[in-house]
């Protein structure tokens, strides 16, 4: 009888030896877009502030800074900071202070197509 091999932890079998690929084939992975769906699912949930998603792509579009944000979405810098803190709320999770949720979010928000690649420049 033939056992199945076990990976430590779980998950896909490793990818296949060969060229690694760009960071959309990767984004392009159903797991990752299963991933990308719940990490941005609580945007559009009933618990989420009017214009949770927009404001989250603008703020990200702008280098997380509020000021550029603000000014794209019409908005006061502290009105953009309160918008900010409300999707914090329902992200159970700091923006303003953690890197890594807006990189995750960036990713994730990448991976559904609403912020696409930014195309190679040439020269």
């Amino acid at each position: 009888m033939k056992r199945a091999s076990r990976r430590p932890g779980g998950g896909a079998p490793p990818p296949p030896p060969g060229p690694a690929g760009t960071l959309d084939d990767v984004l392009a992975h159903p797991d990752v877009a299963a991933w990308a769906r719940r990490q941005l699912r609580p945007l559009t949930g009933p618990d989420a502030p009017p214009g949770a998603r927009q404001t989250l792509v603008a703020w990200l579009r702008h280098e997380a800074q509020l000021g550029p944000a603000a000014a794209a979405l019409g908005l006061s810098v502290p009105g953009a900071r309160k918008r900010i803190g409300r999707i914090e709320v329902v992200l159970e999770r700091s923006l303003l202070q953690s890197p890594s949720a807006r990189y995750d979010l960036w990713l994730a928000l990448r991976a559904v197509g609403v912020i696409p690649a930014v195309p190679a420049e040439t020269g």
